[in-house]
């Protein structure tokens, strides 16, 4: 079996800054490390920030992605660790969007000892409503997404882009959303999404035992509050930060409120 690239090249790893603590910031579904670059060079005058791109959000790891190994979010915590072993960064404080935010999760329950610290922007551990939990989507709602993005993916994009980013942000940043997204190969972005929406790690958040900090947007399309407040009572020890903003990516469209935040908790 043909060994795959070095995992630093693969996922286009990169370092900014050399402050004596490590900042880690992993981007979500539809974007790759660019999206962070405004907190990235703001932070890298304190710390020393990593960045890099999940498997097959670029073109290194879009060549050799398989959708078979990658089915699960465990796949992308596996990546992570490797990550920041071949890093060699120590005890980190990482910053995970959405589908990283799990990622995170995942990879702290197995080495604890690579995180100091999780900050989450945007986490879900599962986005359908089942019995009482309400994560804001039917299974009808799901597959109604899945067959959208299957039948027609650029289509489907000008429609999910806007809704995730929000009405009030400038128009601009839907636009930036659009490209990321339209960027992806739509065999890996509906595997990806099939893999975000259905999976459910409600039973996993007891089990972290890093300290975690939830960033919340107040008008969030794609996570409810009663998500926040169910993830904020299920670790141990956790914050729930509101962001006053309104989209699914409050670190895109408002990075100067977000990097506050951050500030406080790094």
């Amino acid at each position: 079996m043909k060994a795959l690239p070095n995992p630093l090249f693969l996922h286009d790893l990169r370092v900014l800054g050399s402050g004596p603590s490590t900042v880690v910031l992993s981007h979500g579904f539809g974007c790759n490390q660019e999206v962070w670059r405004p907190i990235a060079d703001a932070l890298s005058s304190s710390f020393r920030v990593v960045l890099f791109d999940l498997m097959g959000c670029n073109p290194r790891s879009a060549a050799v992605f398989n959708a078979a190994t990658h089915r699960r979010l465990d796949a992308f915590a596996t990546d992570l660790i490797a990550l920041l072993e071949h890093a060699e960064s120590g005890p980190v404080t990482y910053v995970g969007h959405s589908m990283s935010g799990m990622i995170g999760i995942l990879a702290s329950i197995r080495r604890p000892d690579l995180f100091r610290k999780l900050i989450l922007i945007a986490p879900s551990p599962c986005y359908m409503n089942i019995g009482s939990y309400r994560g804001g989507f039917e299974k009808s709602d799901l597959e109604q997404i899945f067959d959208a993005a299957r039948e027609n993916y650029a289509a489907w994009v000008k429609k999910f882009a806007p809704m995730a980013v929000g009405k009030t942000p400038s128009p601009a940043f839907t636009g930036e959303f659009t490209k990321g997204l339209l960027a992806m190969k739509p065999d890996i972005a509906l595997s990806m999404l099939i893999t975000v929406f259905t999976s459910d790690f409600r039973d996993q958040l007891p089990l972290t035992t890093v300290p975690t900090v939830v960033i919340q947007s107040t008008k969030d399309p794609a996570v409810p509050m009663s998500v926040a407040e169910f993830v904020r009572a299920e670790i141990p020890v956790c914050t729930l930060e509101l962001a006053e903003a309104e989209g699914h990516l409050p670190h895109l469209t408002n990075p100067e409120l977000i990097l506050g935040i951050l500030r406080r908790h790094l």
